[in-house]
């Protein structure tokens, strides 16, 4: 059975010789990035990636919000 499953750049494949974690290079091409025998394995690696990625982008934004609230404090105490 073959089965994928997609989250931003990134797909996690079942397919006869296991699992595979790609991710895209570009359009549609992917780049094989982790191949795992057992679907424990590849789901764990998959979610790790996925968190790692969620954590990033959280920590951008949190990094944007305080620069604009310093920015705020700048501006008022300058009045």
């Amino acid at each position: 059975m073959n089965q994928e499953f997609k989250i931003g750049n990134f797909k996690l494949i079942q397919d006869e010789d296991g699992y595979a974690i790609r991710k895209i290079i570009e359009g549609n091409m992917y780049e094989a990035i982790a191949t795992l025998k057992y679907a424990e394995d590849s789901v764990a690696y998959f979610n790790n990636i996925i968190m790692e990625a969620v954590a990033y982008q959280y920590n951008q934004q949190t990094k944007q919000v305080i620069t604009n609230i310093s920015k705020e404090e700048n501006e008022d105490t300058s009045i």
